[in-house]
């Protein structure tokens, strides 16, 4: 054993410690491969999407212990959402202490003397050092103390009325240089830990995601032989499409899709909680999906950043304008505040392909311009403005300021005469229809976007308390917005002649 070593590195020495295992053995902490992965990717503040005993608290847990015993004057606190969940977690730093003194003794190195060893608290005086850990809302953390590495197990199942206050606090008592993890299996949409790993897809927050799927972990799978396989399951599997695409797609073989085949039955509709397999729909409840999560699945695990970048990532490129081909932009406008989205979604007009993103806190006039921009850039594309609140600004900018000649002419009809109205108006009628068109295109995978902030949010897009009302119960629904126009539009998108025609004297009126 090489203290030496230890305190320069304490993750390269975690075979110095022991853990007691499925079968009631004590044994070796040897890492297995999600928690190397996460070691060779840990910053100061983590979060981490998983699913279910993959060993992320064990290796924490572990960095944290041996921190404690070599570094001088540090505190380690580890809070879960539960008392008999933080028990178990602290058993496990009680079990790391017991059999490294003893090696210590056996290897004649001095080990830390421990002072104070209560149901929730380890202290080393020699060193100054702290070890200790709590149940959500049933002690203060951070109040009055500098804490130097926080490890927030099941975030997602803390009280929902104290999560935040208790998260606040251990924020600010910890220093830039300290460490932060937050830590869960996914809880349905809403609550802090929903909202920090949306803001992490986004990069948004301060927070570096991690997302472990269960195939990661080498335990899960079943031989064909194996007592628990079902008969159906013995021998060469006869795949499904979503089997295949996983397979493809991750490399699993069918002894894995053995063991997910079983859990599936097993845990049944809280299996893509406790199991995830993209990042996203983890956290939904199919019954309420506007959209269907199963396709928004495949897609998300095909989903790949742009292929160009601009106007400092606002602007996300997957594919440039072709020659001759129609396209069509749907708007979502806002004030450009700090807390609102405008944005854009470019389509290809007949392949129903999403070409580009634009996506900012812009405010009417700016968003006026480089939708103009976009626009002539994607061949005089046929702009769909939603005339709400903001939106009438962007039209008049676009109409009576910028002369931009391909806008979206919504046709009502009235007693008196045709009405025509340029902008989109959502309401009552058109929005069943704007979810329809885009659901219909993605039953039959004919929408295609590779556009993972998109994808979020029509996952995100659900019946809202279970009534027919839509939107994002949590979050954003900008993108989903103009997607949405975009597709709906799109059966309206002129040719170049006929904008070449269309005089630009017209003037724009709410």
């Amino acid at each position: 054993m090489n203290l030496e070593q230890m305190v320069l590195n304490p993750l390269t020495q975690t075979e110095n410690l022991r853990i007691i295992d499925k079968n009631s053995q004590v044994i070796p902490l040897k890492l297995n491969s999600i928690q190397k992965q996460f070691v060779g990717g840990m910053s100061h503040r983590d979060i981490i999407l998983k699913s279910r005993q993959v060993g992320i608290s064990t290796i924490i847990l572990a960095r944290f212990y041996l921190e404690a015993i070599l570094t001088p004057n540090l505190t380690c606190v580890v809070v879960s959402h539960e008392e008999e969940a933080t028990r178990k977690l602290f058993e496990k730093v009680k079990t790391f202490h017991k059999y490294f003194t003893r090696l210590c003794g056996e290897e004649g190195i001095p080990c830390p003397e421990l002072f104070h060893n209560s149901a929730n608290e380890m202290s080393f005086p020699e060193l100054g050092s702290t070890f200790y850990i709590g149940t959500a809302g049933k002690r203060a953390f951070g109040r009055g103390a500098t804490l130097n590495r926080v490890h927030c197990s099941e975030l997602a199942f803390w009280p929902e009325d104290k999560a935040e206050t208790i998260l606040a606090g251990i924020e600010e008592a910890t220093p830039l240089d300290g460490y932060i993890a937050l830590e869960s299996t996914p809880n349905g949409i809403g609550g802090l830990f929903y909202r920090k790993v949306m803001d992490a897809l986004r990069e948004e927050g301060v927070y570096k995601l991690h997302f472990y799927p269960w195939w990661l972990h080498t335990e899960y799978a079943l031989d064909s032989e194996s007592e628990f396989v079902f008969p159906t399951d013995k021998g060469v599997l006869r795949l499904k499409p979503t089997e295949l695409a996983l397979m493809d797609l991750y490399g699993l073989t069918q002894d894995q899709i053995r063991w997910r085949r079983r859990k599936q039955r097993e845990r049944a509709h809280l299996y893509p909680q406790e199991y995830p397999e993209d990042k996203v729909t983890c956290f939904l409840g199919s019954q309420y999906s506007v959209f269907p999560t199963d396709i928004l699945r495949t897609y998300l695990q095909q989903s790949k950043p742009p292929m160009v970048l601009e106007d400092e990532g606002l602007l996300k490129i997957w594919q440039l304008p072709r020659p001759m081909n129609n396209y069509v932009i749907g708007a979502d406008t806002s004030t450009g505040d700090a807390f609102s989205y405008s944005a854009a979604t470019v389509v290809n007009a007949k392949t129903a392909e999403h070409v580009a993103t634009l996506r900012g806190k812009f405010n009417p006039d700016l968003f006026a311009d480089k939708l103009a921009g976009l626009g002539n850039r994607y061949n005089g594309a046929l702009v769909a403005v939603e005339r709400n609140f903001t939106g009438h600004s962007v039209l008049n900018s676009l109409v009576n300021r910028i002369g931009y000649n391909n806008l979206y002419r919504m046709r009502k009809k009235t007693l008196i005469e045709k009405e025509v109205r340029i902008g989109w108006d959502t309401n009552k009628l058109s929005k069943p229809m704007m979810i329809a068109e885009l659901k219909s295109l993605l039953d039959s995978y004919a929408f295609t976007t590779f556009d993972e902030v998109l994808l979020t949010e029509l996952s995100n897009y659900v019946y809202i308390d279970g009534t027919q009302k839509t939107g994002a119960k949590e979050g954003t629904d900008d993108l989903a917005c103009a997607a949405m126009i975009s597709v709906a539009a799109r059966q309206d998108t002129p040719t170049l002649y006929e904008v070449r025609k269309r005089p630009v004297s017209e003037q724009y009126a709410p």
